[in-house]
């Protein structure tokens, strides 16, 4: 079952205006959100790496779970593979976002 229009329109405001508060176009780096199959999401940032070259690296993964009405957060590691922040369970897509804004752990902006 995938989202409706109008969650994946609320999703998107809410996900645009958190990765425009973190970009920094003078310093050439920018974030955004890439939807991931229908109901995960993303955050990536895009900045200029050495020599010139584009370097996107993936930040933060949300995954919406509707049957259970709730958004599961997730890291990536140095090998490439996504594990699950604690606490993992979210009830709003605002508390995750709190959650990767506060980055407790260091585990999103190092």
């Amino acid at each position: 079952m995938s989202l409706s229009e109008f969650e994946i329109a609320r999703i998107e405001r809410l996900t645009d205006d958190f990765a425009a508060t973190y970009s920094r176009p003078d310093l050439q780096i920018t974030y955004d959100w890439e939807w991931v199959g229908s109901q995960s999401l993303i955050f990536r940032q895009h900045r200029i790496g050495f020599r010139e070259t584009a370097v996107v690296q993936a930040i933060a993964k949300l995954r919406y779970v509707k049957s259970a009405r709730h958004w599961l957060l997730y890291w990536q590691r140095a090998n490439g593979r996504w594990y699950p922040y604690e606490p993992d369970i979210y009830s709003q897509l605002e508390v995750a976002l709190d959650a990767v804004r506060l980055d407790r752990y260091g585990c999103f902006f190092g």
